[in-house]
């Protein structure tokens, strides 16, 4: 169950504005692919990318209520008790204290470990050389793919064959 007896915290809000970043940059970069696809210039790309940009309010807005989240679970560890959480069963509440009386000694010892270091723990950023590297790739890949991916389509649309056979780069406004 818990054998070293010690709460640890996951990145859970990281992951989840991690994700609506990766999610929002594939939508644009699929966008801004057809847009230079269908037609190639730069007046009907900046008029379907500028709506598109837009989907980036409902990004900030839901990463800002993520934030927010955050910040009130940690004001409510502040004054947790243990004996105050609510439990559907009674036999529930009872198996649980009798877990943390095994691992913390008390019921009031866990209380005070979640209002003092696990709260300290939660409330203080991960720095990032303690986040696994498998999970810091992934914005590595955000800013990777939106690079490349866009530069490779722009520079692929930008190239024409001549009547020659030949490539040769355009520029067309």
């Amino acid at each position: 169950m818990n054998p070293t007896g010690r709460i640890t915290v996951s990145p859970v809000f990281v992951e989840g504005a991690t994700i609506q970043m990766f999610l929002s940059i594939h939508v644009i970069c699929a966008v801004f692919w057809c847009t230079r696809a269908v037609n190639g210039r730069l007046r009907t790309l900046l008029v379907v990318m500028i709506p598109v940009g837009c989907l980036l309010f409902p990004l900030v807005h839901s990463m800002r209520k993520s934030c927010l989240r955050k910040q009130e679970f940690i004001r409510r560890l502040e004054t947790f008790d243990v004996k105050t959480v609510e439990c559907l069963l009674e036999s529930d509440r009872a198996s649980i204290h009798a877990a943390l009386s095994s691992w913390y000694g008390s019921v009031d010892n866990f209380s005070e470990y979640v209002r003092g270091p696990f709260r300290n723990e939660a409330g203080h950023g991960r720095f990032f050389d303690s986040y696994p590297v498998t999970f810091l790739n992934c914005y590595n890949e955000l800013c990777r793919v939106w690079g490349l991916r866009s530069y490779r389509g722009y520079m692929w649309s930008r190239i024409r064959v001549s009547t020659y056979g030949l490539l040769r780069p355009s520029i067309t406004l």
